[in-house]
């Protein structure tokens, strides 16, 4: 399962739902990543955005306005632990900055939603670790977004230059 087919067929993994229910989902951070996020899970077919949680009051108006214009309406949060309180919610899209993901998503696992974050999982070897056992004991499914990791393209460049398709690499600056 890549992190697309995640964002574009959310209904599909969180099988524990009826295919004539929707999905309610809670996006923390929507900042440049989480803005982009919310767009691509307010175009997915049977998933409802109940609640957006960013610490910035414009930017979270910002994204409750997207998501009202796009026919959802999110209560707005300035504090993520509420929104996690809510029963209602399914699953949770994490994009805030890193030293946040491993805290949220305990949190979010802990109160058995299905959760998916963004890269990287943690800070540390030792909060992966916790995470990872969080996940284990958890109802809820857990992805981390590595996009690109499976991308064709970008896995055929990869084995060229490592077969020596452009000789011996001295540098490489990517975006």
């Amino acid at each position: 399962m890549t992190r697309r087919t995640f964002v574009a067929g959310a209904p599909a993994l969180l099988a524990a739902q009826s295919p004539n229910d929707a999905i309610r989902v809670g996006v923390i951070g929507v900042g440049n990543r989480g803005a982009f996020l919310l767009r691509q899970i307010l175009k997915v077919p049977n998933v409802k955005v109940v609640a957006i949680c960013d610490l910035d009051p414009e930017t979270l108006k910002k994204a409750g306005a997207a998501a009202s214009a796009a026919g959802h309406s999110p209560e707005l949060y300035p504090e993520f632990r509420k929104l996690l309180d809510r029963r209602d919610i399914d699953a949770v899209f994490i994009a805030t900055p890193v030293d946040l993901h491993k805290e949220m998503t305990m949190a979010a696992l802990e109160v058995g939603k299905h959760v998916y974050c963004e890269k990287p999982m943690a800070r540390t070897e030792q909060e992966c670790k916790m995470v990872v056992q969080a996940a284990k004991m958890a109802k809820g499914v857990l992805q981390f977004g590595f996009q690109l990791r499976h991308d064709p393209f970008r896995a055929a460049s990869v084995k060229f230059i490592h077969g020596g398709g452009i000789g011996k690499v001295l540098f490489l600056q990517a975006y």
